[in-house]
């Protein structure tokens, strides 16, 4: 499909995360009229220190509307114009024919994945786990097939490809995709409003899914079987701003967002989890193969304190679960969770 040459004066973003905000920002900076249409449950998630995006939103001034299913929303026939870009980021629906056609073709998706590896949800606590190095990010087109949360066909207009860092986190990979974001929306703004963009087919030949992810369940450690370098990558996975990997002490559910490896030496499984060393606010836990120092956060306060010889550890059953567990998709192919 060929995209033509169009003067954009106003852009509606659709979806959520950090990532929305600050390119709403930036493109109002541009001088574009700016549209926001997300969901309950994306507005009241917590981005950033000031708080959900619904807050960040208001006191930016930037206008926007809930709905839970964009296709029967009356308000966006009215924010629809013959000069209007819609970009989504993580939306929670799928839109239908009416909506698409309404857009005439310039309606998009944000993809901060290196499509069409990585389709599904928990892009970056996949790419974590897995230590990727290869990442990209584009704006492909809305059509009809595609699924929310689960496969995406439309063609890709622009492009960027990039390496990921192996010490970064949760938060770094939001970061970097954030700054990306900005850079693939204005290089597209500036193409499109001097010529026509050619869309580009995907490879399917290279395409794998990955399922969403809910920290609160899917966040288990497995002290039993994996070795050091699993462990630390699986906690950096699932840290700030999510809730943290999970485990247990004295009965009681902890969560672990930071670790750093202290030594690398060999101990028998049996004493995996053992805590060896208690520091100022950190703890000395070890593993297969070595040490690891770990900041442990208790689910709820309690009032007993953790004690040298102490085991983490995380029981048989959560393990299961977090293994057995499937995305709940509703109708609009996105997890309720």
């Amino acid at each position: 499909m060929i995209l033509k040459q169009k003067k954009i004066n106003k852009i509606i973003l659709f979806g959520g995360s950090i990532i929305l905000l600050d390119v709403a920002k930036r493109l109002r900076e541009e001088k574009f009229i700016i549209e926001v249409y997300s969901s309950n449950r994306l507005l009241n998630e917590i981005i950033n220190s000031n708080g959900s995006l619904k807050t960040n939103l208001i006191s930016e001034k930037i206008k926007y509307y809930s709905t839970n299913n964009i296709n029967k929303s009356k308000q966006i026939n009215k924010s629809i114009t013959a000069n209007s870009l819609g970009i989504g980021f993580g939306e929670t629906w799928s839109f239908d024919k009416k909506i698409i056609n309404q857009f005439n073709g310039y309606l998009l998706d944000y993809m901060g994945i290196p499509l069409p590896r990585y389709r599904g949800g928990a892009h970056f606590t996949w790419m974590i786990i897995q230590n990727e190095k290869n990442n990209g990010a584009c704006l492909q087109l809305i059509n009809e097939d595609m699924i929310q949360g689960v496969y995406d066909s439309g063609e890709i207009l622009v492009e960027i490809k990039f390496k990921n860092h192996s010490n970064w986190n949760i938060n770094d990979y939001f970061k970097k995709q954030t700054i990306i974001a900005k850079k693939l929306i204005l290089k597209f703004l500036k193409i499109i409003n001097k010529k026509d963009i050619k869309g580009k087919k995907i490879n399917e030949d290279n395409s794998f899914y990955l399922p969403r992810l809910n920290t609160k369940i899917n966040g288990w450690i497995n002290w039993y079987s994996w070795n050091t370098k699993e462990i630390l990558r699986f906690i950096k996975a699932f840290g700030d701003p999510y809730d943290g990997a999970s485990s247990m002490i004295n009965n009681k559910r902890v969560f672990i967002k930071n670790a750093i490896l202290v030594k690398k030496t060999t101990f028998h499984p049996f004493q995996n989890g053992l805590i060896c060393k208690i520091n100022n606010k950190t703890y000395d836990v070890i593993t297969i193969d070595g040490i690891i120092n770990l900041e442990i956060i208790f689910e709820k306060k309690s009032t007993k304190l953790i004690k040298v010889g102490d085991r983490i550890y995380t029981p048989l059953k959560k393990l299961e679960a977090a293994f057995k567990s499937k995305p709940n998709y509703d109708s609009f192919g996105i997890t309720k969770n």
